[in-house]
Parts: C-alpha cells; structure tokens; sequence
C-alpha cells in the first residue's frame, strides 16, 4: 500500500505548489485564498478531483482514476494476507494474487508519471 501513499503525497505537494504558482501569477489582482493545507486529509478520491481541475495530463487523471477503485481491494488483500500469518488456514480467501501484482504495477507507473507532472510545475515555479 506505500505505492497509495506515495501518490497521496505526491498529489498534496502537487495541489499546494499550483497554488502557490496561481497566487504568484495572479499578482494579488484576485483573491486567492486556497492552501495546500486544505487538502492535507483529504482522501484519495478528493485529492484526484483537485488535481484534475489542475492539471492537463487526461491520461494520468484516467490512471488514477481507475487506480482509486483498487485501493479498497488491494487494502482488503493486505488484511487477508496479514491474518493468513495468524490463523492456521492455507486458503488465499479467493484474493487473486497476479490481480494485486499487476495494480501494484499499474500504481507505480502511475505515480512515476505524477512525479514527472510535479518536475514540470517545478521548473515552471523556478522560471519564475
């Protein structure tokens, strides 16, 4: 689950620097009032819906889109996986383990992706 974590992170700090550049930009002509902080517990769900008002890369915001829907079954297999060590049962409970290989595999190719989208909105505040 540190793969959903990591893209957690990534988008708070992605959501708090366009923020920031937008205040820059406007130049105080409009109130702008919004801070990263705003969103710091915000859930997955949420922290995408934001990021997707600020952000053109429809492909990454369709990734993690269709990642969010797999958290809950990925969070669930690690539950089954961590009493499966407790209780004397060999059963895998129907979990689908090339199921979780490959989402895991799809949510670090997602959040590679969103690291490259946090470099560019960097250079963008450093040419500032």
């Amino acid at each position: 689950l540190a793969v959903f974590q990591l893209i957690e992170e990534s988008l708070k700090v992605y959501i708090e620097f366009s923020f920031k550049l937008i205040k820059i930009k406007s130049n105080k002509s409009i109130p702008f009032k919004f801070e990263g902080s705003d969103y710091s517990n915000s859930s997955l769900e949420r922290l995408i819906i934001i990021f997707s008002k600020l952000s053109n890369n429809h492909d990454l915001i369709k990734q993690l889109n269709s990642l969010k829907d797999k958290l809950n079954y990925c969070a669930h297999i690690s539950i089954v996986e961590y009493l499966k060590d407790t209780v004397d049962n060999e059963d895998n409970h129907g979990v689908n383990m090339s199921n979780l290989k490959e989402i895991l595999k799809d949510a670090w190719a997602c959040e590679k992706e969103l690291k490259g989208e946090l470099t560019i909105l960097n250079n963008h505040i450093m040419s500032l």
